[in-house]
């Protein structure tokens, strides 16, 4: 008499590939920043940003009331895909970091860093990437998070005319 086959026999070998596949998805993303590293070495990445990044808040903002210029902040981290696309396609967009260059100081903070994490939760941030527009007080003017070039472009100049309204920031 033959014995009847189990179906729930493969359960336990579908559902390691299952978490294999889990697994090493999660080692890709991890490993992400060295993909881009090793594509950089090879002449097949983006080129590097035009934006020339500042670091540190308080620097910025002390800057920002000196020069009445609106401050950009871009809170990202490594390991995050959307900051690292941002990186290629926004931020080394010409138009953009054209803007930036005339009416911004544009800060970058790593939400790994303790002065990042620290910020970050001062400024309300819970989504990478987030780019905050700040005026020369320090207020939040505009706030977006993963944008492409033509969107980071509108969202510039509605921070400018926002800070306009505001009656603070922005020395055109």
């Amino acid at each position: 008499m033959k014995k009847p086959r189990n179906h729930y026999n493969s359960f336990p070998r579908q559902s390691l590939v299952i978490m294999a596949l889990f697994a090493g998805t999660l080692i890709l993303v991890s490993l992400f920043p060295w993909f881009d590293s090793i594509a950089a070495k090879w002449g097949i990445a983006a080129p590097a940003g035009h934006v020339a990044w500042q670091t540190g808040l308080g620097a910025g903002q002390r800057e920002s009331r000196k020069t009445g210029r609106l401050l950009l902040v871009d809170f990202q981290a490594s390991w995050c895909p959307p900051c690292r696309l941002m990186d290629r396609t926004v931020w080394t967009d010409p138009s953009v970091a054209d803007i930036i260059h005339k009416h911004f100081i544009a800060i970058r903070e790593d939400i790994d860093s303790p002065g990042g994490k620290a910020d970050a939760r001062k400024l309300g941030v819970q989504v990478l990437p987030t780019v905050l527009v700040l005026n020369t007080h320090g207020n939040i003017v505009n706030v977006a998070q993963s944008m492409g070039p033509g969107q980071t472009r509108q969202f510039l100049t509605q921070s400018m005319t926002n800070a306009e309204l505001l009656g603070s920031g922005t020395n055109q």
